[in-house]
């Protein structure tokens, strides 16, 4: 079924809207530019799919899997991700407003250049995933594992990380990316070692 009204849509440069799909599975489709609206992905699977400059609005990814898919220069307006897997995904240069990601694996995902406006993740895994030159607007984090993601030139100002894990975050010499960001006291002495101090 998704197949075939994925087709359809492309055929007829039509958006997916108003569609549910359940325990689908996709390989290697081009759906660049394609629009989905209103869309709910259950149990589904993409693999190695192609989503660049694709629109997403009120579209959610539950108990699915996007793993290394791309999704360059894509939109996405007041969806979300709940416990779904998207793993070596890349986002790069992708908006994203009102997007949620809950209890989900985004480790090693590219999110380089994107822009974050209102959106929030919780109790998901950013591990070692790629989030440099991002602008954050009202961006929350809520118990999230960020072990050793990049934060490069992405300032934090305003957002709390104090139930997060940051380990091994990497940033710029200075750490100016930090800069009016809530961390906790134990969080600060791991982070003063980034400039090579010691706390005693």
């Amino acid at each position: 079924m998704l197949s075939e009204m994925i087709a359809a849509a492309l055929a007829g440069d039509m958006p997916v809207e108003e569609a549910l799909f359940e325990n689908e599975e996709v390989a290697e489709l081009d759906l660049s530019a394609l629009r989905f609206d209103s869309v709910r992905f259950v149990k589904c699977r993409f693999i190695r799919c192609e989503f660049n400059a694709a629109r997403f609005n009120s579209v959610s990814f539950e108990n699915s899997d996007i793993s290394n898919c791309r999704f360059r220069d894509s939109f996405w307006r007041k969806s979300s991700f709940r416990d779904s897997k998207a793993v070596g995904s890349v986002f790069t240069r992708a908006l994203f407003k009102e997007v949620s990601i809950t209890g989900s694996n985004f480790r090693y995902a590219n999110f380089g250049e994107t822009l974050w406006d209102g959106c929030k993740v919780e109790a998901s895994s950013l591990r070692e995933a790629v989030l440099s030159d991002v602008k954050f607007r009202r961006a929350r984090f809520r118990g999230t594992d960020l072990t050793a993601a990049e934060f490069f030139k992405s300032p934090l100002k305003g957002i709390d990380l104090s139930d997060c894990i940051i380990d091994g975050i990497s940033l710029s010499d200075t750490l100016y990316e930090l800069r009016g960001a809530k961390v906790t006291a134990a969080q600060a002495v791991e982070l003063a070692k980034l400039l090579g101090l010691t706390v005693v």
